[in-house]
């Protein structure tokens, strides 16, 4: 009855004051990090759905109010989050059409907050957005950040079943807090704690459901399991893109809006003939083991799909990598950058056949970066060097104790 009364005060004013014109929809879109615009990604999943729209002829203008750790009770109470506004009341000032509420994860994925809180501050939001935006439609934007397959998050949670960010490391090759694509760590629990933050989130998703006109989804897991992540809790420039895309359908696709606003279901056709690849799609065809299809995917994207599923947790000993025949400056400072090696393994290092020499150790997801002036790492003259990377499988005392990651070779100019 709710969405009933919305439609009819939408085509009101629409007939009235001609304020909601199916040619020109604002949307305002509530959220935290995941959608916010940052110094590294200037064009956050928003800007990319704003361009979609562009190109099948939609005259849309999108407000994104998000701003970083946005809870659904900063969006409400944080007077600093948009000059001086809270996200709603900077969203307000747009008379907005459609308000996307992409809130929720730090609620409880990384907040820990469990039991009722984030459902009462679900309703404290949704109340004020209904005063003060009373002809917007309010529709929750969620992620999805486990596999949905997962039946009862509280029960069984796995590390291959959850996002990076949440995964538990486990102890391997004597080391601790260790991330790798064995099954002993793929399959090991998560623990009680981040299974009840799941469980308290898909408690929220479905009580939020209950109080807007409307839900759309994007599967936050599938998009950093394909790689498009930028730091296993943010996505990457592709990770907005799929979240673009995955909006981009739930919008078309609804009935309450586009009851509302038909134009988005006059242009569907055009708009699936436009876009060829679903995310859904790319998962089923590239992580679901069917390899020839990143072939076809990363043509049509240009980007390397192989690559960026390894960045998942994938874990290749043997990887080679790392800059080359690079020209440098004596007094500059040599940047290398390693992945796909032994979690948390001493890293050494040989200067033109010199003995090895320890210079940091690998992270727990087995990526090393060395970033020091040349001088400091034993190169102080002109010309030609070679460096050689060891990454040890265990102890320099075991048999076969070292992998030889990659052979660098240098030419240094005064």
């Amino acid at each position: 009855m709710k969405r009933v009364r919305k439609l009819i005060l939408i085509v009101s004013l629409v007939l009235i004051c001609g304020i909601a014109q199916a040619s020109d929809i604002t949307i305002a879109v509530l959220g935290d990090s995941i959608s916010q615009t940052t110094s590294i990604h200037l064009s956050a999943w928003p800007t990319f759905l704003n361009k979609k729209m562009a190109d099948v002829g939609i005259d849309a203008k999108i407000v994104n109010c998000s701003i970083g750790a946005g809870t659904l009770d900063s969006a409400l109470n944080d007077t600093q989050a948009k000059n001086g506004l809270t996200q709603v009341e900077y969203a307000t000032q747009f008379d907005p059409d459609i308000v996307l509420i992409a809130l929720g994860f730090n609620d409880t994925i990384t907040s820990g907050c469990i039991g009722l809180e984030p459902m009462l501050r679900a309703i404290a939001l949704i109340n004020e957005i209904e005063i003060v935006m009373p002809r917007a439609l309010v529709i929750y934007t969620a992620c999805i950040p486990y596999d949905i397959n997962v039946q009862d998050p509280k029960k069984i949670l796995t590390n291959k079943s959850v996002i990076p960010f949440s995964q538990r490391g486990v102890t391997m090759y004597g080391k601790d807090n260790c991330v790798s694509n064995e099954p002993v760590f793929l399959n090991e629990d998560v623990g009680v704690n981040i299974r009840n933050r799941y469980s308290t989130w898909k408690a929220m998703d479905f009580f939020i459901k209950t109080l807007v006109d409307d839900s759309i989804y994007f599967d936050m897991f599938r998009i950093y399991r394909m790689g498009f992540h930028a730091d296993k809790l943010h996505p990457s420039e592709m990770g907005h893109r799929c979240i673009a895309a995955y909006v981009r359908d739930g919008l078309i696709n609804s009935e309450v809006i586009t009851d509302a606003y038909p134009i988005l279901l006059n242009l569907k056709n055009r708009w699936d003939n436009h876009y060829k690849f679903k995310v859904d799609s790319l998962f089923d065809l590239g992580v679901l083991e069917i390899d020839s299809a990143y072939t076809e995917i990363g043509d049509y994207f240009g980007i390397d799909m192989v690559c960026l599923r390894e960045n998942w947790i994938y874990n290749r000993r043997n990887t080679k990598f790392g800059y080359t025949d690079v020209i440098a400056d004596i007094n500059s400072t040599w940047i290398a950058y390693v992945k796909g090696l032994l979690p948390q393994q001493d890293v050494y290092i040989s200067i033109d056949g010199a003995d090895f020499n320890a210079v940091g150790v690998t992270s727990t997801y087995g990526e090393f970066n060395l970033a020091a002036k040349l001088s400091n790492i034993g190169i102080a003259q002109s010309g030609w060097h070679t460096i050689r990377f060891l990454i040890p499988s265990g102890s320099k005392t075991e048999a076969c104790p070292c992998n030889e990651v990659f052979t660098c070779k240098l030419f240094i100019k005064n």
